[in-house]
């Protein structure tokens, strides 16, 4: 390791390193940049903060964020597999009995590449096995088919929505949601019934998110030892059905 070639080997790998690290830190910088200047944006649209007061929601707000499951299922519907998703304007809340999270959001690749849309998560009250076949249900697939600008996923719990372009309006927020619970109410209702699983509640009175461990085990501290074993039984239950 004494020679010069030794030396150089080192210092060549050191110089890689430091300007992989260099080069990582500029993107960092340019995509926190991008961020900013996309939350600076009018996507609030006129109208939304008093539609989110007058259905009840929390919201509008920045600080929201897609889990890593919610993400990478974006990701696949939009064909950009490992973008990093931002939202803006996003609300929670209920709308037509279902449990809601919207927002506008910019997808930025690691090419850099920037696209900006709508996103629409919908927790379902049932578990679906992954990959479930609901979609060519006739009347799931035939609510679906009804918009040529969105792509839609059933993702275990949650149903996934992604428009095309981002929200621009109240009236196009509401068509959305309303088009979307016509895709829930599809659902046949054997579906439903075999697959629909009571969620424990969290001390302040939430649903437990049955993707998060730490939620669900919150949730079951709280329940009798009778209510815990129905709900492990409704879980083992769940395992055990095969998709159609």
């Amino acid at each position: 390791m004494d020679s010069p070639v030794g030396y150089l080997a080192i210092a060549g790998v050191v110089i890689v390193a430091a300007l992989a690290a260099v080069h990582a830190f500029r993107r960092q910088v340019r995509r926190r940049r991008r961020l900013v200047q996309f939350q600076q944006l009018d996507l609030g649209f006129a109208g939304l903060a008093e539609f989110a007061a007058a259905h009840g929601w929390s919201g509008p707000r920045d600080d929201l964020r897609l889990d890593r499951d919610e993400m990478a299922t974006v990701c696949e519907l939009l064909d950009r597999d490992g973008a990093h998703i931002s939202l803006t304007y996003a609300c929670t809340g209920h709308y037509r009995g279902m449990s809601i999270l919207v927002g506008n959001a910019l997808l930025t690749t690691a090419e850099d590449t920037e696209l900006r849309v709508g996103v629409v998560v919908v927790t379902l009250p049932y578990l679906l096995p992954r990959r479930h076949s609901v979609h060519i249900a006739p009347d799931v697939a035939a609510a679906i088919g009804r918009r040529d600008d969105w792509a839609v996923e059933f993702a275990s719990g949650r149903l996934i929505c992604v428009r095309h372009s981002d929200f621009a309006s109240v009236a196009e927020l509401a068509r959305t949601l309303d088009a979307l619970a016509d895709v829930v109410n599809a659902v046949p209702a054997d579906l439903v019934a075999r697959f629909t699983v009571v969620l424990p509640r969290l001390p302040d009175g939430r649903l437990s998110d049955p993707h998060d461990a730490a939620s669900v085990g919150d949730a079951l501290d709280q329940m009798t030892p009778a209510q815990r074993s129905a709900f492990l039984d409704q879980m083992r239950g769940l395992r055990r059905s095969k998709p159609r």
